[in-house]
């Protein structure tokens, strides 16, 4: 089930007020507790941005959805065609968008191009993560067969030796 922007706010106000426990509202609104710990992770993130700053976040969007707007505006160029559309597909208005970002700048968040180059920045580091966690996991399977190995080393020079003994 999908829910509107406006819906998925009321839903994490009420977890958050206590209102509800996560698995009440999970039977609810008939969501896997997994949503909704998401949408709370989401919807905390992007309250605190809002509370910390002063400045417009337009109601229809969050946050971060906000910034990702300001980066496809200053893609286009702020003067463009393509920006005012992709505004309007939005109700949102240029100037609330040159707002949040001047406001945004001045307390030291990122949006627009410079949250994009972080969201690249953080894939790679990511990609690399991972590579690394598989390297790990090779390594750690060549080890336990070279103990493995090693141990049955021991116990064939255990057993020759005996042999060796017991034949003289």
């Amino acid at each position: 089930m999908s829910f509107s922007e406006l819906e998925k706010r009321k839903i994490c106000s009420e977890i958050k007020n206590n209102q509800l426990t996560v698995a009440e509202a999970s039977v609810k609104y008939n969501c896997p507790k997994s949503t909704l710990y998401s949408l709370l992770s989401i919807y905390d993130r992007s309250e605190d941005m809002t509370a910390s700053a002063s400045y417009y976040i337009p109601s229809t969007l969050d946050a971060f959805q906000t910034a990702l707007l300001v980066g496809k505006v200053e893609a286009y160029g702020w003067d463009s065609e393509k920006a005012a559309l992709e505004c309007r597909k939005l109700n949102v208005k240029l100037a609330d968008l040159r707002k949040f970002k001047d406001a945004a700048a001045q307390e030291g968040l990122v949006c627009g191009n410079e949250y994009n180059a972080l969201k690249k920045e953080f894939r790679s580091s990511n990609k690399t993560i991972q590579s690394l966690k598989k390297d790990q996991s090779r390594l750690e399977k060549a080890l336990a067969e070279t103990s493995i190995c090693l141990v049955e080393l021991k116990k064939f020079r255990r057993f020759s030796h005996r042999w060796k003994t017991s034949q003289q």
